[in-house]
């Protein structure tokens, strides 16, 4: 439902009691690819659930991390005003702030 962008399915999924910090092959939760595929809903639904936004898939990424790289401006916004952190970094040292400077992602910046 995340990577799709299905939100009702995915609110109905969460109130029957999905497991929202459950983990694919490459360790990413439904709110690392709502993330990181740009679904606004889906992502606000899950932090409003209570999903966790400093969870680490493959490379130590963030959520943040992949909207930030993905030029995901609504969902950056999200993420900074439901207080993910900033500052961490992957294992190749990128804070967020550098994946949307390394992709030219302006109005991302400034939100950083």
């Amino acid at each position: 439902a995340a990577s799709r962008g299905y939100e009702s399915t995915a609110a109905i999924l969460v109130d029957r009691g999905a497991h929202m910090e459950a983990r694919d092959n490459e360790r990413k939760t439904p709110l690392y690819t709502a993330a990181r595929y740009g679904h606004e809903p889906t992502a606000s639904l899950l932090v409003k659930k209570g999903a966790n936004k400093e969870t680490r898939a493959n490379g130590d990424w963030t959520p943040l991390h992949a909207a930030a790289w993905f030029g995901h401006e609504t969902i950056v916004r999200l993420l900074v005003d439901s207080s993910a952190d900033m500052e961490l970094k992957s294992q190749d040292g990128l804070t967020p702030l550098h994946c949307a400077v390394q992709n030219g992602h302006e109005a991302v910046m400034s939100l950083l």
